[in-house]
C-alpha cells in the first residue's frame, strides 16, 4: 500500500514538473485587454525629423506586426485621438529600454496605452542602419500594450524579458517579430 501512494505521490508530482515547466515556456498574459477589436496607433512624425523616417517606419511596422494575428486589428491614426501612442526619447538611465503604461493600471478592460522607447542604452544606435532593434522594441512594448506578459523562452518570443533576450545588436539573435508563442498568447486574450 506505501509503494503504490509513493508511486502515485511520484507520478503526480512528474506529471506537475512537466506541466508547469511547459506553461512557463510560453508567454504570460497580464490578464487585462482592449473591449474592441479595432485598435488605433499613433506615431509622432517628429520621430522622422529628430532620427529618422526609416526608425520611425520601423517602429509602425514593430506595431503593425501585432494586427491580423488574431481578432484584433491595429491601424495608424494621425490624430490625437488614438488606442495605443508610441514615444522615442532619451529618458535618461531607468534601466529600461522600453516601457509600456497600460490605463487603467488595474487588471481590467484598457482605455490607453503609452510605449515609451528609450535611447539612453541605445543612443549610439539611432541611425537607420539599426531600424530593426526600434522595430523589435516597438513590437515587445506592443504586445505589452495588448496585454501579453513576458516569456520565459529566450530563444523563441519577442516578448522575452531584456532587449539582449530577443535582439541582439552584435549577436546572431534577431527577434523583431511575434513568434508562434507570442501569437498563441495574442489568441488567447482576443480569439482568432
Amino acid at each position: 500500500m506505501k509503494k503504490k501512494l509513493c508511486v502515485i505521490i511520484l507520478a503526480v508530482a512528474i506529471l506537475t514538473t512537466v506541466f508547469t515547466s511547459v506553461v512557463v515556456a510560453s508567454s504570460s498574459t497580464y490578464g487585462g485587454y482592449w473591449p474592441k477589436n479595432s485598435l488605433t496607433y499613433y506615431v509622432p512624425s517628429s520621430i522622422s525629423s529628430t532620427y529618422s523616417s526609416t526608425i520611425r517606419t520601423a517602429i509602425v511596422n514593430g506595431i503593425k506586426s501585432w494586427s491580423g494575428l488574431s481578432a484584433v486589428t491595429l491601424s495608424e491614426s494621425t490624430s490625437v485621438s488614438h488606442d495605443i501612442g508610441a514615444y522615442m526619447n532619451y529618458y535618461g538611465n531607468t534601466g529600461w529600454d522600453g516601457y509600456t503604461k497600460i490605463s487603467p493600471s488595474t487588471i481590467s478592460e484598457y482605455t490607453f496605452a503609452k510605449i515609451q522607447l528609450n535611447t539612453y542604452t541605445y543612443y549610439n544606435y539611432t541611425s537607420s542602419s539599426y531600424a530593426n532593434l526600434w522595430r523589435a522594441l516597438a513590437c515587445h512594448e506592443s504586445g505589452h500594450a495588448l496585454g501579453i506578459g513576458h516569456s520565459s523562452t529566450s530563444d523563441t518570443s519577442v516578448m522575452c524579458d531584456g532587449t539582449e533576450n530577443y535582439y541582439q545588436i552584435n549577436g546572431t539573435k534577431k527577434i523583431y517579430t511575434p513568434q508562434t508563442q507570442d501569437r498563441n498568447a495574442l489568441r488567447s486574450i482576443y480569439g482568432t
